[in-house]
């Protein structure tokens, strides 16, 4: 379908592309069997019908639903796109983004899952690079509980040693 419209309406394929997800989103289906299925936000779809809404207030309240976590309930889900379609027929899309994330924010308490990388513990870092001529440089990244450790085998190998203590103190 992308092409079909890129060829015969002259658009650019991101065009296009967005033309066919408006109208996934507010297009009914028949079933073989003839039943008709709703269009998934349904009342978008009657303010479009109307002329009342365009392309860019579908995309705020598709991007709005798409946010909604998924513990929200279907009732609410369809109170969000009531919601946010009536208040399309008269505001502009900045004003129905407002509300669309005033309602995920209610609707979303806990607000967004962290990431995995949010919930490792911090990683320590150790990088050794040994120079042809037998050197070493040493670079760390670690924990005060790591650092602890670190300075008491070196203090103790120094110790054993006999070697100078030049540790940086911050």
């Amino acid at each position: 379908l992308p092409a079909f419209l890129i060829q015969t309406q002259r658009i650019s394929m991101r065009r296009a592309r967005q033309w066919v997800a408006h109208a996934e989103q507010i297009t009914e289906t028949l079933t073989p069997t003839g039943h008709v299925t709703p269009a998934p936000m349904p009342t978008a779809r009657e303010a479009v019908l109307e002329g009342v809404i365009d392309g860019e207030h579908l995309d705020v309240i598709t991007e709005a639903l798409s946010a909604l976590p998924a513990s929200v309930s279907i009732e609410d889900r369809e109170v969000v796109e009531q919601s946010l379609s009536d208040h399309a027929r008269t505001a502009a899309p900045t004003a129905v983004r407002k509300l669309g994330e005033a309602l995920i924010a209610h609707l979303d308490t806990d607000g967004q899952e962290p990431q995995e990388k949010e919930l490792a513990e911090p990683k320590n870092v150790l990088r050794l690079h040994t120079y042809g001529n037998g050197r070493m440089k040493i670079t760390a990244d670690i924990d005060r509980e790591a650092a602890g450790q670190l300075q008491a085998m070196l203090s103790e190998l120094g110790a054993l040693q006999g070697a100078e203590d030049t540790r940086h103190q911050p």
